[in-house]
């Protein structure tokens, strides 16, 4: 899935750059520390909205994943994007259930029982929540008999099980609305405040 972008490039700032027209020496360092300044913030108001939305219980997992990608004096745009990489399930809020996983992927919206799945940590200290790829061998002995005790060949293979990514969650209708709006107040008043900077060295 392609990552969701919010980008802000030099032709939207046209009017924003007439403020400094006068001073050709300091536009372009202008221009880019007030972006570099407007996406962090624009960067912290993706990340609350997608919080809002994924009942994900390590926030490190949507945080790390909505990146910036800064202006510089040779690069005058900038942009804010979420990647489309699916979260581990095991990371949402999950529990083991007898006949499942019990697994809540949106706040707002009922838990879903996945039945069969199960939690399970790794030698390696991972953990998920996986499911058995041959469900449909049948236990052809004593059906009583856990999975984890049975030959290899009834254990395996497993996969690991995902769920939404958070740029499904800032696709979803109207999630986006209020930071796109505020992204432009804080373009704004990073111009202003950068430009004031500036002006106060002279």
């Amino acid at each position: 899935m392609p990552a969701f972008e919010i980008k802000v490039d030099q032709q939207q700032l046209d009017d924003a750059k007439r403020i400094f027209s006068g001073f050709p020496e300091i536009q372009n360092k202008v221009h880019y520390r007030a972006l570099n300044k407007a996406m962090t913030g624009v960067r912290t108001d993706m990340t609350t909205a997608s919080e809002k939305v994924l009942a994900v219980e390590d926030k490190k997992q949507i945080k790390d994943v909505i990146t910036i990608k800064k202006a510089s004096l040779n690069s005058p745009s900038a942009n804010v994007k979420g990647t489309g990489k699916p979260i581990e399930l095991s990371k949402y809020v999950a529990q083991q259930m007898s006949m499942g996983v019990m697994v809540k992927v949106l706040w707002g919206k009922p838990a879903s029982l996945i039945k069969h799945a199960f939690l399970s940590r790794m030698k390696t200290g991972h953990r998920g929540v996986y499911w058995r790829e041959k469900r449909e061998t049948v236990k052809p002995f004593r059906p009583g008999v856990p999975y984890g005790k049975l030959p290899k060949k009834y254990r395996f293979p497993i996969k690991q099980l995902y769920g939404p990514s958070v740029a499904d969650s800032l696709k979803r209708p109207g999630i986006l609305d209020g930071v796109i709006d505020k992204s432009h107040d804080r373009l704004h008043d990073a111009y202003d405040n950068i430009l004031s900077d500036e002006m106060r060295k002279f």
